[in-house]
């Protein structure tokens, strides 16, 4: 398929050069994380989700993720993980064709040099590699949207136009429209929102993600805003909590006095006494000291933070991250399982949200080298695998249960096992359990020699298999 050629690029592609949002230092100030967030606040962002206006939503969420650790670790291995999967550009392959086109693996092959060609970023400003972006895009379910501009060159060695690095765009130059006769859509502010001036993303120039959950408008479906109560609970229950801990196991102490002199001269000395262990009284008064309760269970405090800890577990990684109630070495290996089998499910369900967004930018690269009029009918796709995967051991026994039953094709076998089928060529490793020796358990991998094996027993009933034995000695001789 023909591509593009430098002179149309350099005409007819300008646009793409140029830079659609003039983010300014003063905006970092502007978008700064607020100190303190109470409920006033609070409603306040609320006001702003409904005017469509994001920016305020993802203050309060840049908040938590800045002053909750416990938060801030969990996105962080999330992004970490799915970052650290092997991706990769996969050509369209026609159902029943082991093989792509000769086309398609051209459109994929330009597909791959362009998104990883994507590293050179500038040091001293805010840029992202495609790495970088795959984590942004990772984020977007939880913080309702990433967006993102593409800054383009053209790459004179490979004769296309690739991606230079990806600008992160700030939340207050874009936001959702709210007119009555318009769509209901995620638009470009090139000013700001200040500005009230807004325009659609331009084609082929951003990376839009925007998250989802329930079947809800991505501006309500931020799975951190779930976490906003228990942020204010947990953070400005702290500050309560320290004055419970001041206060926790002080004795109660009482003053009496029949004159008001010495009751004066009381509140006096026990305002000046605070915290400290000693006084100093006249005769006219009397002080009682009351020993309060220094001990007791886990303080209340400390049951709101793990609570909301747990929320925390439960909102990221799918589960609450208990422990067992038996110490046993079996018992604690068993919930580790599921707790592992339960974080993969949830991280590879970002890692196909963060596949499903990035179609967009394969689309981008073959139509900004292809032209909009040669765009394929099929696309190639970007994918994932866990570099630390292994073969689960429930699928592997499940498949060898089915290959001892009927026959089946080598493909349904790889990609039951989700490995990659060997091509001609490949230099093999060949296990014992494969080809002509069993495996334990009985049956036989080479279903065509079984087939051949039993085709030749019906032909000649008297004949055994060389692997059969009697262990009647005159039914050997006979």
């Amino acid at each position: 398929m023909p591509r593009r050629n430098t002179t149309e690029q350099d005409d007819e592609l300008l646009y793409l050069y140029a830079r659609h949002t003039q983010q300014a230092g003063s905006d970092r100030i502007e978008d700064w994380i607020n100190a303190r967030l109470d409920p006033k606040l609070l409603a306040f962002q609320r006001d702003s989700i409904s005017s469509g206006q994001v920016w305020l939503q993802q203050q309060a969420i840049r908040t938590m993720l800045h002053s909750w650790g416990h938060l801030r670790q969990n996105v962080k291995k999330v992004c970490d993980t799915v970052a650290s999967y092997n991706w990769q550009v996969n050509p369209y392959v026609l159902k029943g064709d082991k093989e792509p086109t000769k086309e398609n693996a051209e459109i994929a092959r330009v597909v791959e040099d362009a998104v990883f060609a994507a590293v050179r970023t500038n040091p001293t400003q805010w840029e992202w590699n495609f790495m970088q972006l795959i984590e942004g895009i990772a984020l977007a379910p939880l913080r309702g949207a990433t967006v993102a501009e593409i800054d383009w060159r053209y790459d004179k060695e490979a004769g296309i136009m690739v991606p230079r690095c990806f600008r992160p765009v700030s939340p207050r130059y874009y936001g959702w429209t709210t007119e009555q006769n318009e769509p209901d859509m995620l638009v470009l502010y090139p000013e700001s929102v200040d500005k009230m001036q807004y325009i659609p993303f331009p084609q082929d120039k951003f990376v839009v993600a925007l998250g989802g959950a329930l079947g809800d408008h991505p501006i309500f479906a931020a799975a951190l805003i779930t976490l906003i109560p228990w942020y204010i609970a947990a953070f400005i229950g702290l500050k309560e909590a320290l004055n419970y801990i001041s206060r926790y196991a002080q004795p109660i102490r009482v003053a009496r006095s029949a004159s008001k002199s010495g009751r004066d001269a009381a509140v006096k000395m026990m305002k000046a006494m605070g915290n400290s262990t000693w006084m100093v009284s006249p005769k006219s008064v009397e002080l009682e000291i009351i020993n309060a309760a220094n001990s007791g269970t886990q303080e209340p405090h400390l049951n709101l933070i793990k609570a909301a800890e747990n929320q925390v577990d439960v909102i990221i990684g799918g589960q609450k991250l208990a422990s067992g109630t038996n110490d046993t070495a079996s018992n604690a290996r068993s919930l580790g399982e599921v707790h592992n089998d339960v974080r993969k499910e949830v991280i590879e369900s970002y890692a196909r949200y963060v596949s499903a967004q990035l179609n967009q930018l394969v689309e981008s690269v073959i139509r900004v080298n292809y032209g909009a009029e040669n765009m394929p009918e099929h696309l190639p796709t970007i994918t994932f695998a866990d570099p630390n995967g292994k073969t689960d051991e429930r699928k592997l026994n499940y498949v060898l249960q089915v290959i001892e039953r009927v026959p089946v094709s080598k493909e349904w076998v790889y990609s039951s096992l989700d490995i990659p089928m060997p091509t001609d060529g490949d230099e093999l490793f060949k296990p014992a359990s494969f080809g002509d020796m069993p495996y334990e358990g009985g049956g036989n991998w080479d279903r065509e020699g079984d087939q051949q094996d039993e085709q030749e027993q019906d032909e000649d009933p008297d004949k055994t298999s060389d692997n059969e034995e009697t262990t009647n000695p005159k039914q050997k001789e006979q």
